[in-house]
């Protein structure tokens, strides 16, 4: 198993290992994430936070955006579908003690009919288009919803 593991660099971020949590919706809130930085996890992520909830003030918002100073490095993932609000979120939440922030703004992938752009690790975050899924609504609008497919 130790041979497996190595040290990560994303960005201008160093992890001491390649194990990371991956960000989960209700399951990798503070006390968890601190477990698994007990258990050496080389980077923990928080859960999805969105940039509309942060601009509207949203009560349960601020506990998401807790960050402890022994779980660091920690990777903050702001999601949402209008780069202006993004844009601006991430200014407000840029002095916060994230090591890495990941913008969210919906799956490139083929299940609606909309027209989709990939946005470049090298771009803005002004760039970009509306809608993450070609029906016209953005994420938070759709409710999370997820389409299933049965073949």
């Amino acid at each position: 198993m130790k041979d497996l593991l190595h040290q990560l660099k994303i960005g201008s971020v160093t992890l001491d290992n390649n194990i990371l949590l991956a960000p989960m919706a209700g399951v990798t809130d503070l006390p968890f994430r601190l477990l698994c930085r007990e258990q050496e996890a080389g980077l923990v992520c928080m859960e999805m936070v969105s940039a509309k909830a942060i601009l509207y003030k949203n009560k349960n918002t601020e506990s998401l955006l807790t960050i402890h100073p022994q779980e660091g490095p920690v990777s903050l993932q702001l999601f949402g579908s209008d780069p202006k609000i993004l844009s601006e979120m991430a200014r407000q939440i840029e002095e916060r003690p994230f090591s890495i922030l990941d913008i969210n703004m919906g799956c490139p992938g083929a299940q609606g009919g909309g027209q989709r752009r990939r946005i470049g690790a090298d771009e803005t975050a002004e760039a970009g288009g509306g809608d993450s899924d070609g029906r016209g609504e953005s994420r938070e609008e759709a409710g999370h919803r997820q389409d299933t497919k049965r073949i």
